[in-house]
Formats: C-alpha cells, structure tokens, sequence
C-alpha cells in the first residue's frame, strides 16, 4: 500500500471516529459546533488528499474509478434511506437530502461528459 492510500485511509477513520463521537455522545452546543467543524475540517483534508492523487497507470486508475463508482453508489444509497426514514418518521423528505442526492448525479454527469470530450 503505497502512502497517499495510508494517508486517505487515516483521513478517512479519523472523520469516523468524529462521526461517532457525534452519533453516540452527548454534547453541548458549543461542543456540538467544534465536533462538527473539525469533521468539516477532515473532509477538507480528504478531498485534498483524493484530488492530488495522480494515476501511475492503467490498472491504477482503472482501480480509482472503481472505487469512486462504489463510493457513489453507497452515497446515494444512503441518501434514499435517509429519504426513507424521515418519510416514515416526520411525514416529509428534508429539502437538503435532496438537493445532495441531486446534485451528487447531476456532477456525476457533468463530468462524465466532461471527461468524453476532453480524453
């Protein structure tokens, strides 16, 4: 494994363990604010990390794409359940859980055709 992947790897069970810390303990609001801002601030390091990644080959990239696929996939999967509960719970879908699914596929497709034109 080389060290850009160590490095998303740490990046991304640090954000997990803040999530964590979100889910199942009990905070005040001020505290409640700083979890939440440190967890921006390591998605932050972790798209960094993502977008300075360059392919070495192939089997590399073709690897990246695959995991971007499935990263996706459980992105909008877990945005449907979401949908799901609140519709069972509240009676409504959240504006924002749409917005996200929406503009997940919408970039989605924006980039494919991007990248159909540009390689």
């Amino acid at each position: 494994m080389n060290t850009h992947t160590t490095k998303e790897i740490a990046v991304a069970i640090l954000m997990i363990i803040v999530a964590g810390i979100c889910m199942f303990y009990a905070m005040t609001p001020m505290m409640y604010l700083t979890v939440h801002i440190i967890a921006i601030g390591f998605f932050v390091l972790f798209a960094i990390t993502i977008w300075r990644t360059k392919p070495i080959d192939e089997r590399e990239a073709a690897h990246r794409a695959i995991s971007s696929d499935i990263a996706f996939t459980i992105g909008g999967v877990l945005l449907g359940i979401g949908m799901m509960y609140q519709i069972y719970t509240e009676g409504h879908i959240d504006v924002w859980l749409i917005a996200v699914l929406a503009s997940m596929v919408i970039a989605r497709a924006v980039s494919q055709v991007w990248l159909d034109k540009h390689n």
